[in-house]
């Protein structure tokens, strides 16, 4: 009797050892799958909205789990502030200028916060620090989002069907365009005419580029006009010499037109015209008269032996001129 109770104290000695090593176990266990016993950093991250995130949600950088959600508060602004115990083994990768936001773990898993930039640049993370954070789109964000843009669709539509029933009645340039012969005739000439234009220009770019080709072709007188600096100082000088005789000309032509020159009193003064052609005709007048005299003076007999001599000498020289 007395051997049966000390086995049966030994069995329940025995299993309740062995619930202890199991209880033990699965604290640890579960302790390093939450990294419970790690030592952590904490850090901060102000939400305006974290959409369902809970205390000990994930925290996961570079796709790997550092660490749990500590709390959720509201601050005096009724923005949320998410307390963060970020293992210290990961702290010298996560630097000051990094972002914090709210993600989920898989496509309809727990909500998560997801640490991620940053740049080597910049100084490490201390215990106490406040992350920047990217603000979550909110279901019914995207929903009043979609809803616009379903209201934009529709007014769109309407319009598209607004002016394909304009079309199909042959209002407006397109409706006429489809509709009117005379207008699709006069568009077609007006192409043909365009494409005309076109090939004119083809033949023109043509003629440019050979003529192109002539002027960089050595020795010809367009290239040397443009590449020979004699030719461009000849041509200057003469531009010169040119410029030079028509202020001449000019100058000649004031002359002339001014009432202060003999030439300009000839041909502007009719008073002084009159005169000169007057004493043109006196002049005239006098040499008949002198002529008439000269004959007179010949055929004088005191005379007439003097003019005698001058004839014989004036036959002698022709005839010495001539040699006969």
């Amino acid at each position: 009797m007395r051997s049966n109770k000390n086995n049966r104290a030994v069995i329940v000695g025995i299993v309740l050892a062995l619930g202890i090593g199991i209880f033990m176990l699965g604290v640890f266990t579960l302790g390093g799958q939450k990294k419970t016993f790690a030592t952590t950093i904490s850090l901060k991250a102000i939400f305006h909205d974290v959409n369902g995130l809970q205390k000990g949600n994930n925290i996961w950088f570079s796709g790997v789990k550092v660490g749990t959600i500590r709390s959720i508060e509201f601050d005096p602004q009724a923005r949320v502030i998410v307390s963060l115990n970020v293992e210290e083994n990961v702290q010298k990768y996560i630097h000051t200028d990094a972002h914090a936001k709210v993600s989920t773990d898989g496509l309809i898993g727990n909500r998560i916060i997801v640490i991620y930039g940053g740049s080597g640049n910049t100084p490490m993370v201390n215990s106490g620090d406040t992350l920047s954070v990217e603000n979550l789109a909110t279901t019914e964000g995207m929903l009043d989002t979609l809803q616009q843009n379903n209201r934009n669709l529709l007014a769109i539509t309407a319009n598209f069907k607004t002016i394909s029933d304009q079309i199909a009645s042959g209002k407006g340039t397109a409706g006429r365009l489809l509709s009117s012969d005379d207008l699709a005739n006069s568009l077609q000439a007006a192409l043909t005419s365009l494409n005309a234009a076109t090939k004119n220009a083809e033949v023109l770019t043509a003629n440019l580029d050979r003529f192109s080709s002539k002027m960089n072709t050595p020795g010809s007188f367009a290239n040397d006009l443009v590449t020979d600096t004699a030719i461009f100082r000849k041509l200057r000088r003469s531009t010169n010499e040119i410029e030079a005789a028509a202020a001449n000309i000019r100058h000649v032509s004031d002359q002339i037109n001014s009432p202060n020159s003999a030439a300009g009193v000839l041909l502007n003064d009719p008073e002084a015209a009159a005169n000169i052609q007057q004493t043109l005709r006196n002049l005239n007048a006098g040499s008949s008269k002198l002529d008439t005299n000269m004959k007179a003076l010949q055929s004088n007999f005191f005379f007439r032996g003097y003019f005698k001599k001058q004839r014989k000498a004036a036959a002698k020289a022709e005839k010495e001129k001539t040699g006969n």
